[in-house]
């Protein structure tokens, strides 16, 4: 069995890019959701925090994901500039 050169990259960076994603995506559900529950209760001002805080979590996190995938990016550039054959 050869060495695959990409497998610790794929496994120590990009599997945590999609973890975050999936946090991402399930953050930017719930807050979906808490919006429309707080549009319908106006008077409800704990969950008006709540998708606040939701948003702006959402938006952090965007740009975390956002960083981590230029750096997949720029990382599987550097990595295939690098290689000196394909193996197939």
């Amino acid at each position: 069995m050869s060495e695959d050169p990409f497998l610790p990259f794929f496994v120590l960076f990009f599997l945590p890019v999609l973890a975050l994603q999936a946090v991402f995506f399930t953050i930017a559900i719930l807050h979906y959701h808490w919006k429309k529950m707080s549009l319908m209760t106006p008077s409800d001002t704990q969950l008006a925090l709540k998708v606040a805080r939701l948003g702006r979590l959402r938006n952090l996190l965007m740009i975390i994901v956002i960083i981590a995938v230029l750096i997949l990016m720029w990382q599987s550039y550097q990595w295939y500039q690098s290689l000196e054959s394909w193996e197939v």
